[in-house]
């Protein structure tokens, strides 16, 4: 039997943990001041997050060394602020997902509720907390003095990267990734083939061939949330809303990014190029009729792509394309009839072989809505234009910014998200449609 498609699974989660890896690397340096360098090297090497946060705590540490008056570097201990934090949301992100986050070696804040970190905290930094109430420690720690909003931040910060990779965002497979430097539109300028190579008369003149351009766009939209740590939910010991709701709302980041590219396939908009819809009989990429979904509605997909024309320099005609089938998108009612289709089967005659067995297929819900039947057909993103993605550059993913909120004395956690789609061009998709 083929290995395709268990390989294309082993190499989709390979790259799934690598996300995970790299997003929780940027959140460490964003929250930490570490220099770009330092997170490249982490990305580069390969370093493990628990690495990489041993190494970025010893760097906090020398930072404190370096600004202390001269004398005063040996008062820098083991119990000094850098990895106070760390081992503080160690202890916090163990206590809201022990399968994820584990507690190397001894960590004297493992057991304490956020009142108790709150009392000690407050206490290693001078204050006297004989007496305090629950609530008196908790206002007091919502404090920008206090080294725990920060703390706070990054445990939010954590499980944001960590629900933001755990959803699978597939249409990175088939769509191209464009930097998006700023706010702007973006034009997607795509020049027309080159002109045709003419016959040059005996003594006569070249003659001037014009391209023609295609200008499409794409703009950077911002959504956002903001998630409120007020003095109540430390009293409660309410770890939710520092992990349970950032990991969902990092995931709701990457649902966000799903509906904003397949509803482009769904939404059907129309092109620069030409004002006609992405998926229309003019650019015979339209298909109709009353075929199911099996081997020959893909054989008609797989033929619309190969056949379909460039865009052409001025007053000539393109050439086909010829690109390869390289993926079907279907609705969640199509899912299980498009895996019966590409199941690896030993033919025993030529006639039953399948030759779509390592095609990918990628099952998306938010195609249901606007319907169960269509099928689409994407072409190889390297070799022909289609749908197209971006983030603010250096930003990739959500992101969370914390401020206290002087009116409430409650720590504000704005969840930020900047993403682009869009579709650079019609000739890499093409749409089955029953009549």
């Amino acid at each position: 039997p083929n290995a395709g498609p268990e390989a294309a699974t082993m190499q989709a989660e390979g790259a799934r943990l690598e996300r995970l890896r790299q997003s929780e690397l940027r959140v460490m340096a964003k929250n930490h001041n570490i220099s770009a360098a330092m997170l490249q090297s982490f990305i580069d090497d390969g370093t493990e997050v628990a690495d990489a946060r041993v190494a970025i705590m010893a760097e906090l540490a020398k930072r404190d060394t370096d600004v202390m008056p001269s004398g005063r570097g040996a008062m820098v201990t083991k119990d000094n602020q850098a990895e106070m934090r760390s081992a503080i949301a160690e202890a916090l992100l163990h206590r809201a997902a022990p399968g994820a986050n584990s507690i190397a070696g001894e960590n004297q804040y493992a057991h304490m509720s956020m009142i108790d970190i709150g009392r000690t905290v407050l206490a290693q930094n001078g204050v006297s907390v004989g007496g305090m109430t629950p609530n008196q420690i908790s206002a007091a720690v919502l404090q920008s003095t206090s080294d725990l909003p920060a703390v706070f931040a990054d445990v939010a910060n954590n499980e944001l990267a960590r629900g933001y990779a755990q959803r699978q965002r597939s249409f990175q497979s088939i769509a191209r990734r464009t930097n998006m430097n700023n706010f702007k539109v973006k034009q997607l300028t795509r020049m027309s083939d080159a002109p045709s190579l003419l016959a040059k008369a005996e003594n006569g003149e070249y003659q001037i061939g014009q391209l023609e351009d295609s200008k499409e766009s794409i703009a950077l939209s911002t959504k956002g949330r903001i998630i409120r740590i007020s003095r109540e939910m430390l009293i409660n010991d309410d770890l939710d809303s520092l992990s349970r709701l950032p990991m969902m709302m990092g995931a709701q980041g990457a649902l966000t990014e799903n509906r904003a590219v397949y509803g482009l396939l769904g939404n059907n908009p129309k092109m620069g190029e030409d004002n006609k819809a992405l998926f229309h009989a003019d650019h015979k990429n339209l298909l109709t009729g009353a075929a199911e979904l099996d081997v020959a509605l893909l054989g008609l997909l797989r033929k619309a792509l190969r056949t379909q024309k460039s865009k052409a320099a001025k007053g000539e005609e393109g050439y086909a394309l010829n690109t390869p089938l390289g993926a079907i998108v279907v609705p969640a009612a199509l899912e299980t009839e498009a895996q019966k289709i590409i199941s690896s089967i030993v033919a025993s005659k030529v006639a039953d072989v399948n030759p779509f067995s390592n095609l990918q297929v990628i099952a998306e819900a938010e195609l249901d809505s606007f319907s169960e039947s269509a099928v689409y057909g994407v072409g190889d993103p390297a070799l022909v234009g289609g749908l197209i993605y971006g983030y603010l550059e250096g930003e990739e993913g959500v992101y969370i910014d914390s401020a206290i909120d002087f009116k409430s004395d409650a720590l504000d956690l704005k969840v930020r998200h900047d993403f682009a789609a869009s579709v650079e061009d019609y000739r890499g998709l093409v749409k089955h449609t029953r009549a």
